[in-house]
């Protein structure tokens, strides 16, 4: 069947390795490697790969089988003719070549391999062909290159299919190997949809010489066979059988373990002259040579099959039963049997348990049976003498017959039982499984009706529970895993080990019916979800009522039981008889083999072993008393979460807070089983839902009475007990996870006997009360030295009690006071005045002791004082009965007596009374710490922030507060003491003083304004801290002082009182400070001033450079600006500090007299003391300057040497930051490039005409950033503030005629060319160092001359720092040679374009754009590409070249413009190296200042390309000016037109509208000039500032490429002449329907035109 032509199967292998790699795998394998029994698919494949003729031989065209002898001859008849089908396609017959049926209905089958090749199977399941049986292997390792493709199509089509696979095995472990690559290829392709079995062909097979290599014997075929088979049916694979030829199976195939196996058999002749001993569906390969619609390649094996649901039973083993009395139960219907009724017939009724329905089996011989009614007395016995389908059996006397003979016949579920009269069986009347059914005999079909188990009568006790062990091992019992309670826990056996997971009890369900029911989890075992196939597992499930939870129990003889399933009618089976512990259990055929059979042993119950238990325990406790059942973790107890009173409610482990919630009462029933009752809610301790399972949570529940709600007590001896569950044995309350924590539930677990299982039981103890000590102020001292003391001193309620070392302060005093009625004690703290109590009066030791009320009301207050002998004393909480003790951290705790912890302390007087006059003398102790007077008040946590009634109001209660200094009567406060040394408060502006709100001395309690009266609300000791600030304490109470919530400082902070002295400090400032005069001793001039804490050359500056009054004053470094300069003016003992620029003061804002107040310039006014300062000389070169109006030093804030650190005004500290040095400067120009703007004037000095030449005049002209107005100031060598002031456009200088006009001329070095700086008015002066006049502007007309005095207005400019060179477009040329100049090579536009030197030639290509950075460097862009001039590959190093490159800002872009006099420009990198020409290239270069690193640039024009064919056209309506606008977008339209004339049209027509050009390709004309309005946008404001674009084209054709690329350079050369360098959408673009209601420019592809102008600009 499997070799059609001569081939090594190298072909194959390329599937195979399609699939390999599909897996990710590629194993390699060494020519001489082995392939083990158990590899992997993937190593088979390239096993297959490596070894392609291994064990494939040399085969022939034709089928093995053809060879094969035929048994014809033996028939004495003649053939008629070949096999041949008969019927219809709906039901075929087939027949031999003797015209005899060989099976009806018969199904047409085939067979392929990769032999039949790419086959249509469209067409072959139209041919007539039932069924096909695919081929996916030879060997264990060779692939079918075809199983792939026919199996999706076969699936696609619904064309019912089998498998096989020829096997070459040579013994059992071959044949375990291929079984191995079966399950392996029905794994991956998930084959558990076949219609026919896996069929294992087994053929002849020879080597590569032709020699036959097969075994040739049936032992050697029954290793093969049994182990591929066991193997498969390991992996739940059980749908095999064997293919072969019919010489092959009688030969080789006869012995009795693997001819029933065989049901395909080859013979190709008119007969099969051999039986099938299979009792199932059979077939006959008749052919090799058929031919199939759809398969072309080659003929094609086919077959006739019998229908799938045929079964012979006459082929299944005969199975014994022991003789012994049955109920007969149906598979069909869960406990449902068959009963003799009282007419003698024989029906199906449900389980009655009656004699009716019991039936002896009697031994007949011969595997024969009789079935005795044990009510009746008679025979089961077929009625017709001829027995058919149909035929009803009855109860007959006994006889010597057929008749009354039955076989029991194993099945896979259950048994048939059938007649010895033939193929008949015991059935169900129509399949009908109502009460009455008839039952007879019938044609096997395989229906359940046809089924039956065999329960033995006799009964199995049910109130005993049993270990049920197996025959294999005794030792081996049945055994939930893991002694679970969970559904679906696994069935398995395992050493026995007594638990309750291995004791089962028998609840009958019908009869010989049970279900057995784990004692653990009282849940009983099922054949999992309901299973009905060899190897189902079996596992516990809460009870359901389905029969695959219902078991009959077959006796099977010495005290040995076997257990069938009521629903598959398979047994309880070890899988392969392995006796090894942990083995899960499955249902398995039955076999009666020792794999299946049990014996029952009785086991002692749960119940019993908890009852001694109970028993033991009772009495522990109290009954009717109140506890708390605590951890042995202190203060952690049994808690009902959230207090609640429901059902259900979770039980917890919770801080013990003394509620109801946490108290438990017990109650002992007759066997000393304890139930636990929650005092608030009634309920009862509950184990939810009655779990048995670890972990299982605990609840609250109304009483029931259940064991679920039942507990034993166990004393553990050391105090504590054990909780045991009543729900089963070892099963006790425990913390979850052993947690301690609030909120850890409490749960049921097994014992293990750690501390998260045992519980301390606490109820309330007896005090004894009688007077100890007299009342008194004490301080309480423990054993160890230390004292009792409020934990920080706290003035809170709940504020701990501790023990701590002797400090003796207030918190370490505590008054007895004894109440003589009771004989109990209140203990009062004498820092807070509030009451010691245990917490919650707590009956649970460890109940924290803290401070209270200042009224106590309740007995958690009352405290016993006992004589402990020798001078000392317990104290005892009357509540609780709990004496003081001491935690580990120190705090006093309530504890049980005699704990070790308990505190035995002796009292001595403390030096605390708790009297008024303690505090009256503290206040006259302070009196003299601050005189009377006005003061601010500040916080001393930033001193900007004071005492301030809010809102400046006069009204009783109006909250006080810090806010913002502002020297308002709301911030100042007049300081009077009266005659005990208490301080007053009182308001400026309300004449109300600062007042404890009621009188509360409370920690928090609001401070307000309020009229003065007298109280101790109002009054407060005022004592200086040894750091200079103040605590001002009220006279309410000790420790109590006026400070800011939450200690802030900031504005509308509240201020409060408050027991934190860290939050309560503040500083004083007297509103009338003394500041002494000083004598003139500044020098006269202007300076620089430095601050001592300056290291690096910063000076005092006015921020921005402003001129601003409110401009603030800061650290810079040193720039020579004349913000930077200052003069002193001295008035009456104090100084004026002018700055020169601004000719403003410094001032000290608002002359607020706190720390830190910033200091400002100011319009300067000599009477105005924030701008007075006393200079004191430090006698070290240095100065401080103190203000007169505040007493605070100039200061730079935290003595920073940081730029911009500010300046302010600060409390006198000696530091470097309040000690400057003075600096004179004499010369107020440095060298640069500056602009001289007049001041009067606001023009700037200009070159007339931009003229290069000698004697050229200087005037006064508009600002316009040329280089006529650039101006080259250069100190002259040798000689003191003289400079030579050259202009950079023309390389003189400015020089005075001898007529006394201004002009420019080259320098001569005469004085006429050299000029002096001087200030005037805060601005330059000019002073011609021949004549010592100055220059001046005069008159309206703005005329330059000369004139003698430095005080005039016109002698005054702003000097101003400009760039070197004008923006513009300029050729570069080389100052050594300046023909040459910079040039881009071959006058490319391309990116990467080399630039070097070339002969002028005034292409576009030697024309550069300058840009400024607003870093201050230069771009340098080609203005024919726009594309910025760039360093190659941005190495800046010597030697570099240079190029174009699209625009990105990067710093190989930037560049330095030096100017040098007389010798032009250096170019130079951000890196330094200069730009140098060295043989026509152009490369970095190290500065040497030779002339071939000198350029000079020079005025040039460029018109891009896009408008030298600019026409002008003209129009009729806009507007011819832009009303004081300038342009800034540029807006694009649609024209709706077709043409460029069409739009010259519509803009002289009668339409109102117009634009300023329009484009089409290669084509722009220009209808209104850029300096007037178009009438475009729709919106005049945007038309004032827009230029707009028409193009041609409409909606339905939108603008052309070529059209947006002419508009794109037009674009281009208008951002160009704005020196924009880049287009953006929303920027400097807009678009039409922006600005009015339209949807122009509708379908422009406007982002491709920005894009394509941005390319023209470089970028």
């Amino acid at each position: 069947m499997d070799m059609r032509k001569k081939t090594c199967l190298a072909s194959s292998l390329l599937v195979a390795l399609g699939l390999l790699c599909s897996l990710g795998a590629t194993p390699v394998f060494a020519d001489d490697a082995t392939l083990p029994v158990d590899a992997s698919l993937e190593e088979r494949l390239a096993y297959g790969e490596a070894h392609p003729d291994e064990g494939l031989g040399t085969y022939t065209a034709g089928s093995s089988m053809e060879g094969e002898p035929l048994v014809a001859a033996l028939d004495t008849r003649s053939a008629n003719g070949s096999p041949y089908w008969g019927g219809s396609n709906a039901s075929k017959t087939f027949y031999n070549g003797y015209d005899e049926v060989f099976a009806s209905p018969a199904l047409k089958v085939i067979d392929v391999s990769e032999w039949q090749g790419t086959i249509d199977w469209n067409r072959v399941k139209n041919s007539g062909v039932d069924a096909v049986i695919l081929r996916f292997a030879h060997s264990t390792s060779h692939f079918d290159k075809q199983l792939e493709r026919n199996l999706s199509e076969v699936r696609r089509l619904g064309i019912p299919f089998g498998l096989y696979i020829f096997s070459t095995a040579q013994n059992s472990n071959d044949a375990t190997s291929e079984a191995y690559f079966t399950q392996q290829i029905v794994s991956k392709y998930g084959l558990y949809d076949l219609s026919l079995p896996i069929f294992y062909d087994l053929e002849s097979f020879r080597d590569s010489n032709g020699n036959a290599i097969s075994p040739n014997s049936a032992s050697a075929y029954e290793g093969i066979v049994n182990a591929y088979f066991n193997t498969l049916s390991g992996f739940g694979i059980n749908n095999v059988s064997i293919y072969s030829g019919r010489w092959y199976t009688d030969t080789y195939l006869k012995a009795a373990s693997v001819r029933p196996r065989v049901s395909w058999i080859a013979e190709y002749g008119p007969k099969l002259n051999t039986t099938f001993s299979c009792a199932g569906q059979f077939g006959w390969q008749y052919t090799s040579q058929a031919r199939i619609d759809g398969i072309t390649a080659n003929t094609v094996d086919m077959s006739a099959f019998s229908s799938a649901d045929f079964i012979n039973v006459l082929n299944l083993p005969d199975f014994s039963l022991s003789d012994g009395t049955y109920y007969i139960d149906s598979i069909a219907k869960d406990s449902s049997s068959v009963t003799v009724c009282e007419d003698g017939s024989l029906s199906l009724y449900g389980a009655q348990g009656t004699a009716d329905q019991r039936f002896i089996l009697e031994s007949a011989g011969s595997g024969a049976y009789r079935f005795k009614n044990e009510s009746t007395g008679q025979y089961l016995t077929v009625a017709d003498e001829d027995a058919k389908s149909g035929s009803l059996v009855v109860q007959a006397a006994y006889a010597q017959d057929d008749h009354q003979l039955w076989h029991v016949r194993a099945s896979d579920n259950g048994f048939y039982i059938q007649s010895a009269l033939g193929n008949w069986v015991l059935d169900l009347t129509n399949g009908s499984t109502t009460d009455g059914t008839p039952v007879r005999i019938w044609a096997p079909n395989k229906t359940t009706a046809q089924r039956f188990t065999f329960a033995s009568a006799s009964a199995v006790t049910t109130d005993t529970a049993f270990a049920i062990k197996s025959v294999l091992d005794p030792q081996l019992v049945m055994d939930i895993y893991g002694g679970s309670s969970d559904n679906r826990a696994r069935l398995q056996i395992y050493n026995a080990n007594n638990s309750q997971a291995q004791m089962f009890t028998f609840k009958q369900v019908g009869n010989g019916l049970y279900e057995i029911v784990n004692v653990n989890s009282e849940k009983p075992f099922e054949a999992q979800g309901g299973s009905v196939s060899n190897g189902g597992a079996i596992s516990q499930y809460s009870s359901n009522g389905t029969c695959a939870q219902h078991w009959s129990i077959v006796d099977c003889g010495n005290g040995e039981y076997s257990f069938i399933n009521s629903k598959s009618g398979k047994a309880i089976d070890v899988p392969g008889g392995n006796g090894v512990s942990g083995s899960a259990l499955q249902i398995y055929t039955y076999n009666a083999s020792d794999a299946q059979k049990w014996t029952l042993a009785p086991a002692r119950t749960v119940r019993q072993e908890l009852n001694d238990l109970a028993a033991s325990g009772k009495g522990l406790v109290k009954e009717g008393v109140e506890y708390a059942i605590g951890s042995v973790s202190e203060r952690q107890v049994f808690d009902i979460a959230g207090g609640s009173t429901n059902s259900g409610a979770n039980l917890q482990l919770y801080a013990s807070n003394a509620t109801k919630a946490q108290r438990w009462t017990f109650s002992y029933d007759e066997n000393g089983y304890a139930t636990i009752t929650n005092v608030k809610s009634g309920k009862v301790l509950d184990v939810s839902g009655g779990s048995k399972k670890a972990g299982a949570n605990v609840q609250q529940y109304a009483p029931n009475g259940s064991w679920a709600q039942k507990w034993i007590l166990v004393d553990c001896g050391d105090g504590s007990v054990k909780i045991y569950s009543a729900v089963r044995t070892g099963f006790v309350l425990d913390l979850a996870g052993g947690s301690t924590a609030n909120s850890a539930n409490v749960q049921v677990y097994d014992d293990n006997g750690t501390a998260a299982q045992r519980f301390k039981l606490y109820t309330a103890g007896v005090v004894s009360k009688v007077k100890s000590i007299d009342s008194q102020s004490v301080v309480v001292t423990a054993s160890d030295g230390r004292v009792f003391d409020v934990t920080g001193g706290s003035m809170d309620s709940g504020a701990a009690i501790q023990l701590y070392s002797a400090n003796g302060t207030i918190a370490q005093s505590f008054g007895f006071e004894l109440d003589d009625e009771t004989g109990l004690y209140a203990i009062k703290s004498a820092k807070s005045y509030r009451y010691l109590y245990a917490q919650d009066g707590d009956i649970v030791p460890g109940a924290a002791v803290k401070q209270g009320s200042p009224s106590p009301s309740s007995q958690i207050y009352d405290w016993a004082v006992e004589d402990a002998g020798n001078g000392l004393y317990r104290i005892v909480n009357a509540a609780t009965g709990c004496v003081l003790g001491v935690s580990d951290s120190g705090k006093l705790v309530t504890v049980s007596r005699g704990d070790a912890r308990e505190l035995s302390v002796a009292f001595a007087p403390s030096d605390f009374k708790c009297l008024r006059s303690e505090q009256d003398a503290d206040a006259a102790a302070h009196m003299s710490d601050l005189p009377d007077g006005e003061y601010i008040v500040s916080s001393s946590k930033n001193y900007s922030f004071v005492l301030d009634v809010s809102g400046g109001s006069k009204d009783n209660s109006a909250n006080i507060q810090l806010y913002t200094s502002n020297m308002s009567n709301a911030q100042r406060w007049i300081v009077s003491h009266d005659d005990k040394g208490y301080v007053t408060f009182t308001n400026v502006g309300s004449n109300k003083v600062i007042d404890v709100a009621g009188g509360n001395a409370s920690s928090g309690t609001n401070v307000a304004q309020y009229g003065s009266n007298g109280t101790l609300a109002q009054k407060w000791i005022v004592s200086k801290q040894s750091d200079g600030s103040y605590l001002i304490e009220s006279a309410l109470r000790p420790g109590f002082y006026l400070g800011s919530k939450g200690g802030g400082a900031s504005n509308g902070v509240n201020v409060e009182l408050s027991v934190n002295d860290n939050n309560s400090h503040f500083a004083l400032f007297s509103t009338s400070p003394s500041v002494a005069k000083c004598e003139d001793i500044l020098p006269a001039g202007y300076f620089t001033l430095s601050p001592a804490c300056n290291s690096t050359g910063k000076v005092l500056d006015i921020a921005g450079g402003s001129s601003s009054s409110g401009a603030n004053v800061q650290l810079y470094s040193s720039n020579g600006t004349l913000a930077q300069l200052f003069s002193f003016e001295y008035h009456d003992g104090y100084y004026v500090i002018r700055n020169v620029k601004s000719q403003k003061a410094l001032d000290v804002d608002g002359g607020k007299l706190v720390p830190g107040t910033n200091v400002q310039q100011w319009e300067c006014d000599s009477a105005n003391a924030n701008q007075l300062f006393s200079v004191v000389d430090n006698g070290d070169g240095t100065l401080s300057f103190i203000n007169k109006a505040t007493g605070l030093f100039l200061d730079i804030v935290g003595a920073s040497d940081s730029v911009q650190a500010n300046l302010d005004a600060y409390l006198p500290n000696g530091s470097a930051a309040q000690k400057f040095t003075l600096h004179q400067v004499t010369e107020f120009l440095s060298e640069g490039a500056f602009s001289f703007e007049s001041a009067t004037a606001s023009k700037v000095l200009d070159v007339a005409g931009g003229s290069v030449e000698d004697g050229a005049p200087v005037q006064l002209y508009t600002s316009n950033d040329a280089l006529a107005q650039k101006w080259y100031v250069s100190k002259v060598a040798g000689l003191d503030n003289t400079f030579e002031i050259e202009c950079i456009g023309s390389a003189k200088v400015l020089s005075l005629a001898d007529d006394g006009k201004l002009v420019q001329q080259t320098s001569s070095g005469s004085d006429s060319q050299r000029w002096h700086s001087a200030l005037s008015g805060g601005k330059v002066a000019l002073q011609n160092a021949a004549t010592g006049q100055y220059l001046c502007v005069s008159g309206s007309s703005s005329t330059l001359g000369v004139v003698d005095s430095l005080e005039l207005p016109g002698v005054r400019f702003n000097v101003k720092s400009v760039g070197v060179l004008s923006e513009g477009s300029y050729t570069i040329q080389l100052m050594a040679n300046r023909s040459y100049v910079f040039d881009v090579s071959g006058g490319s536009t391309a990116t990467g374009t080399s630039v070097g030197f070339y002969g002028s030639n005034g292409t576009a290509a030697q024309i550069w754009d300058v840009r400024k950075n607003s870093d201050g460097t230069y771009e340098i862009s080609s203005a024919k590409s726009c594309k910025p001039l760039d360093i190659k590959g941005g190495n800046q190093s010597a030697g570099n070249g240079v190029q174009i490159w699209t625009r990105n800002e990067g710093n190989a872009q930037k560049w330095n413009l030096v100017y040098n006099r007389g010798e032009g420009y250096t170019i130079r990198s951000t890196s330094g190296l200069v730009l140098a020409s060295s043989g026509g290239a152009l490369a970095l270069s190290e500065d040497n200042g030779t002339a071939n690193q000198r350029f000079a640039f020079e005025k040039a024009t460029y018109i891009p390309p896009a408008l030298t064919g600019v026409q002008w056209k003209g129009c009729a309506h806009y507007s011819s000016s832009r009303y004081g606008e300038d342009w800034s977008v540029i807006v694009i339209h649609i024209s709706e037109c077709t043409a460029l004339s069409q739009i010259d049209n519509t803009f002289w027509g009668t339409r109102e509208a117009s634009a300023h050009y329009g484009v089409a390709p290669g084509q722009i004309h220009q209808y209104v000039g850029l300096n007037d309005t178009a009438w475009a946008v729709g919106d005049w404001e945007w038309n004032k500032r827009s230029v707009s674009i028409e193009h041609v084209g409409t909606t339905a054709n939108p603008p052309s490429c070529a059209t947006l690329d002419t508009s794109a350079q037009l674009m281009a050369a208008l951002a160009r002449s704005k020196g924009w360098r880049h287009l953006t959408m929303g920027d400097n673009v807009g678009i039409h329907k922006w600005y009015s209601s339209t949807s122009c420019p509708a379908g422009t592809d406007v982002n491709w035109l920005v894009a394509k102008a941005n390319q023209y600009l470089g970028n």
